[in-house]
């Protein structure tokens, strides 16, 4: 009896059937050398712009981010299905590494104007790594396994910030916050190595024969402009989508408030760059461990147990507490914890919860809902938060602006306890719809409803549903 206890826990936690263990391991170890590369890269650039440059530019930063958010998704997308899957993808990374290579040669030059060009590189080596990496799995694995293995090899996300807060402190004692730069370097080659491997050794298999319609002209591809418009009017037409997008706004806007006030405050904190990026790799490390433990036994559990409807809130909620503590007790143990509370929610609770947001849109609408959502609104709001701090840090201490941040946190909180009703009303219409999968989707969904304010609201839309219906 516990044997076969343990062996369906074991399953439940590691979903890997007969012949995938090899790929599963080579992702997941492909995942953690990325990952870890971005956060050692991410420690090294926010210590040297703070240090020589200052964090009152900040604000342009933040701005600048929104801008290369957009740029490297229309770039990626318009070349990504032009040329070999392989060689795109082995040289970007080569590209990436004489970026960092020639990155570390013009600091030795410290020159103060190279800080904020540096800062917009590694944002762009961040962005495109991560579109790299989810490419690459989905060319190697197909929906159904999808859906059971990548929450798996997500953990490797997580042991990268691990590894890289257990090895931040000594690596920058021995080589200095400038050469971290060669070090990610490093791991993206050894990332590009293992993803090389799984390509040529596993990607054979997901290849399918030439079909009769193989000389048929590509279908027409939309314009940016076209789907704009098209993610506007999903947005006003469906409750549920807009609350999304609402959610989207207003989480990345508190983000960049907090991560603004939590720079400010680590800088005055440690004034020596090697203390900054020691501080910066212990605390993400630190964070990636409390994300790891959250996310493999407590918020499946939690979703389940609470709904999805509710869990949204959970986030903001926190952010509203801490938010409030801030403006109220403004110092480093506020400023702190908001950042990890921030970080740790982001990446476990309120990512899980907002994904089975998507559920009930159909699939063949969701990639670009979700394109709209994370390609639009997202820098929107982070060029609103850089706008809204170059405003503030000009007129307004770091206390009114946390008071800002309070403000924009419980406006998230209403919108998110609002979600639930149209998450269910979705659920409700989808049981209408033409489609076989989505009405079994549905009514799945709507199964699994347990805590009272979800059948609550299920049981008033049921009653006030026309009769025709």
């Amino acid at each position: 009896m516990t044997s076969t206890l343990l062996r369906q826990w074991r399953t439940r936690l590691v979903p890997i059937y007969p012949g995938e263990g090899g790929v599963v391991g080579l992702c997941l170890a492909v995942n953690f050398f990325v990952i870890a590369g971005i956060m050692f890269g991410r420690n090294a650039r926010d210590s040297l712009f703070l240090m020589y440059f200052g964090v009152e530019y900040l604000p342009y930063m933040y701005f600048a981010n929104a801008v290369v958010l957009v740029v490297c998704s229309l770039f990626y997308t318009s070349l990504v299905d032009r040329i070999e899957r392989g060689k795109f993808l082995a040289a970007i990374s080569l590209i990436f590494i004489t970026f960092l290579i020639v990155c570390r040669v013009m600091l030795a030059t410290q020159a103060r104007w190279f800080y904020p060009v540096l800062y917009i590189l590694t944002q762009a080596i961040w962005n495109f790594s991560l579109l790299q990496f989810w490419t690459f799995l989905g060319d190697l694995f197909d929906t159904r396994q999808a859906k059971r293995l990548f929450p798996l090899v997500a953990v490797g996300s997580l042991l990268g910030m691990i590894g890289m807060g257990l090895t931040s402190k000594p690596l920058v004692g021995a080589a200095g916050t400038e050469n971290i730069l060669l070090v990610w370097a490093g791991l993206i080659l050894t990332a590009t190595v293992l993803g090389g491997i799984v390509l040529v050794k596993y990607r054979s298999a997901r290849i399918q024969p030439p079909s009769d319609t193989a000389s048929a002209a590509p279908p027409t591809r939309p314009s940016e402009w076209q789907k704009f418009k098209e993610g506007a009017t999903r947005l006003r037409d469906e409750p549920l989508l807009r609350n999304m997008a609402l959610i989207t706004f207003l989480l990345w806007t508190v983000f960049t408030v907090v991560d603004f006030c939590f720079n400010k405050v680590m800088r005055e904190t440690y004034p020596d760059k090697d203390m900054l990026t020691a501080f910066l790799g212990s605390f993400r490390g630190w964070a990636g461990f409390l994300c790891l433990v959250i996310q493999l036994f407590f918020t499946s559990s939690l979703i389940s147990r609470l709904g999805v409807g509710t869990t949204i809130g959970f986030h903001p909620s926190y952010l509203s507490l801490s938010t409030l503590w801030m403006t109220l007790g403004f110092g480093y143990t506020s400023v702190y914890a908001a950042k990890m509370g921030d970080h740790v929610l982001l990446y476990t609770v309120q990512d899980s919860s907002f994904q089975l947001l998507y559920s009930p849109v159909p699939l063949e609408r969701r990639a670009r809902i979700r394109g709209f959502i994370d390609g639009y609104i997202k820098p929107l709001s982070m060029a609103a938060a850089g706008g809204l701090l170059l405003l503030g840090t000009r007129y307004l201490s770091l206390r009114d602006i946390s008071a800002i941040g309070l403000v924009l946190a419980l406006a998230w909180t209403i919108v998110a306890a609002t979600t639930k009703k149209g998450y269910i009303r979705a659920l409700l219409e989808n049981l209408q719809s033409d489609s076989p999968a989505l009405r079994q989707a549905a009514a799945t969904a709507l199964s699994k409803l347990k805590d009272p304010s979800s059948l609550s609201i299920l049981s008033s839309s049921l009653r006030s549903e026309s009769p025709d219906r």
